[in-house]
């Protein structure tokens, strides 16, 4: 809360020359200034930034009740499950949206076997958790691509209306 406070109180690349050289620095630099800027807009929403903040939370609360229920499934004998994978999981949530590889196939994996290992998981059993997990969120994401895509427009028109108004659109105006 400390941080968000921090970051939302002012505009950090204006007021503070440390983020102002971030900036020209390189490629990143640009990169991290749009990201900035695009957070910083919110400060006054807070409506919009309590709902995500929620919903980011429950998401999160219940990824990791699935993670335990897969680590039950698999058996994998903790001292304290349910502590154990709300403390590992978030940590390799958050360690794994490093856009390293696709879809953070391999990084994830490691973090799991590296993580759950400490703590006398065999690495097969530790992959195996990581890897179930992905396909769940995988099963759940085509899920919803089938409801985003059957139900796209502003208008609340079907997929097969939405490509139709974009042909009829096409043929008004040729030069498209």
């Amino acid at each position: 809360v400390a941080g968000m406070l921090a970051l939302f109180r002012r505009n950090l690349f204006e007021h503070i020359p440390l983020f102002r050289r971030l900036e020209a620095s390189g490629p990143a630099g640009p990169l991290i200034r749009r990201a900035y800027d695009a957070f910083y807009l919110y400060r006054d929403q807070h409506h919009t930034l309590l709902h995500a903040t929620v919903f980011s939370g429950l998401n999160l609360f219940f990824l990791t009740m699935a993670c335990v229920s897969f680590g039950y499934a698999l058996e994998i004998e903790l001292a304290h499950p349910l502590v154990t994978h709300f403390t590992l999981f978030p940590i390799i949530t958050i360690l794994a949206a490093i856009p390293i590889t696709p879809g953070a196939l391999g990084l994830r994996e490691g973090l799991f076997a590296g993580l759950y290992g400490a703590l006398g998981v065999p690495p097969a059993e530790a992959v195996s958790l990581s890897l179930l997990i992905y396909l769940g969120g995988l099963f759940c994401g085509l899920f919803g691509g089938v409801l985003f895509i059957s139900y796209t427009s502003e208008e609340h028109r079907g997929l097969r209306d939405e490509i139709q108004a974009l042909r009829d659109e096409n043929s008004t105006h040729p030069s498209n």
